[in-house]
């Protein structure tokens, strides 16, 4: 039997929501959350430091471009989801 995949996972924003739709979801199942990144820093570092995930990008797009990242949540506002999706 092959074992499970850990995901490495990054965030564009730091909404309420990914708590309870991500995080916890994401680290009951042995994922981690790698990267977050927020329109402002010091919201994605409080976000970072509540949350246990590892780093904090200084942008959506260096969260995207992210060699240690495997799949993307994207919590932004709906008109936003078209942009970055």
């Amino acid at each position: 039997m092959t074992p499970p995949t850990t995901l490495r996972i990054g965030l564009l924003g730091a909404a309420n929501i990914t708590t309870r739709a991500l995080i916890e979801p994401a680290q009951r199942a042995g994922h981690r959350v790698v990267v977050v990144a927020a329109r402002d820093v010091d919201r994605a570092t409080a976000f970072a430091n509540a949350h246990a995930i590892e780093r904090v990008a200084a942008s959506y797009d260096d969260v995207i471009n992210d060699p240690e990242v495997d799949l993307i949540y994207n919590p932004l506002a709906n008109s936003l989801h078209a942009p970055w999706n």
